[in-house]
């Protein structure tokens, strides 16, 4: 890694700056929907911007779309996405074998 291409440093200074100030001022209770949404979306932005830094990058910040989905989830009560929730699967099924009948049980 070289030295930054102008503006880049600059801007992930505002940018954790703005983290900094954002940290300083919540407590559990000063968050709202849509600022748990803000705040989501930023990492996951983030995250995009530092996974383009290199393939080892990428593959370290994958996990973070993920994780902000769930956050989202359990903070906002929503939905998974669809693509989030595998389809249920359908095994094969298993009979009893050719020609049984079952157990057959005196009355």
């Amino acid at each position: 890694m070289g030295r930054a291409v102008p503006g880049v440093e600059e801007r992930a200074d505002e940018a954790a700056e703005a983290a900094c100030k954002l940290a300083d001022a919540v407590t559990p209770d000063a968050w709202s929907p849509a600022a748990v949404e803000d705040a989501a979306e930023a990492i996951e932005i983030l995250a995009g911007a530092l996974g383009q830094i290199s393939p080892d990058a990428a593959r370290i910040l994958a996990a973070i779309p993920a994780v902000t989905a769930e956050l989202r989830q359990r903070l906002l009560q929503t939905e998974p996405p669809a693509a989030a929730v595998p389809a249920p699967r359908r095994g094969r099924r298993r009979g009893l074998g050719q020609g049984w009948k079952g157990v057959r049980l005196p009355q």
